[in-house]
């Protein structure tokens, strides 16, 4: 159970008797524009200055200004765009939602705004969105920066993890804000955590429209053929930072991540890095846009 589970990135979660694991998943600073991608607006900032633009896409149920404390060491250096996934943050709400139509939108706006080099960073469920992107427009993209994500790509559920799975979504569909509660307040941080970074991500995760929540992960938790097919495909290589207890296994990176892998580890941080170690994750980031950006 634990190999799918931890392939949806999902953290150790105790659910009917059973432990489950969630690891959910322009030169004018401050300037802010909307964006209109398929008859949905999608809140979007571009900012910053430079040849190249770092796409920065945040994880499930939480929004953009999770970017805020990076977007401002990197706005010098180069032009930096955030944006709401639809139903998230500022952007509209809309019908359910698929992994690659989320990455539908982000190549609308990247091919609106007539970005022709840029560097995909997501968080969480949000690696498999970019890899969707990567898929679509892979002549644009320069590097490929995952967050806490891509854990046991490609791994298909057995019989008895579908079942589990089931079991898991129904139960969320039932309680979904006492169990988002106790889930993100339990095990998507460590003890050390700030209770207020702790705090703002429970409001956010408790406070989503449930059916909408569920019905993303349960897509991001039918990825793995997408996973098997795409990275082999992919002529940048993968480039991870992780939380210390999340990369347990690279053997399925090894098998298939096309062009190779590489990745970072930061300590003393749960699955929110940009906003626990902000210094720290920063650091690494840099090193990791600087690989991207040689090629």
């Amino acid at each position: 159970m634990s190999r799918i589970i931890n392939r949806i990135h999902l953290l150790p979660f105790v659910l009917a008797g059973f432990v489950f694991i969630l690891l959910i998943c322009c030169n004018n600073p401050g300037k802010e524009k909307t964006g209109i991608a398929e008859k949905f607006p999608i809140y979007y900032e571009l900012t910053g200055k430079g040849n190249t633009t770092l796409v920065f896409v945040h994880g499930w149920c939480i929004n953009s200004d999770y970017w805020k404390q990076q977007v401002n060491v990197l706005k010098d250096s180069f032009q930096v765009l955030t944006l709401d996934l639809r139903g998230h943050g500022k952007s509209d709400t809309a019908a359910l939602m698929t992994i690659e139509q989320y990455a539908d939108d982000i190549v609308t706006l990247v091919n609106k705004l007539n970005l022709d080099s840029i560097i995909l960073i997501g968080h969480s469920m949000s690696g498999n969105i970019n890899l969707h992107v990567y898929n679509k427009i892979p002549g644009k993209v320069r590097g490929f920066i995952g967050i806490d994500n891509l854990q046991e790509v490609g791994h298909e559920p057995s019989a008895e993890e579908a079942e589990q799975l089931k079991a898991f979504f129904t139960a969320f569909r039932n309680d979904y804000k006492n169990m988002a509660r106790q889930y993100t307040n339990q095990y998507l941080f460590p003890p050390t955590a700030d209770s207020a970074v702790k705090e703002r991500v429970i409001q956010d995760i408790a406070t989503a429209n449930p059916g909408f929540a569920i019905s993303t992960l349960e897509s991001l938790a039918g990825e793995y053929k997408a996973e098997q097919q795409l990275l082999p495909k992919m002529k940048v290589p993968v480039l991870l930072i992780v939380a210390e207890n999340s990369l347990k296994d690279e053997s399925s990176l090894k098998k298939y991540c096309g062009s190779g892998y590489r990745y970072w580890i930061i300590k003393n941080s749960g699955h929110y890095p940009m906003i626990e170690q902000p210094d720290r994750f920063n650091f690494l980031l840099k090193e990791a846009i600087a690989v991207a950006n040689a090629r």
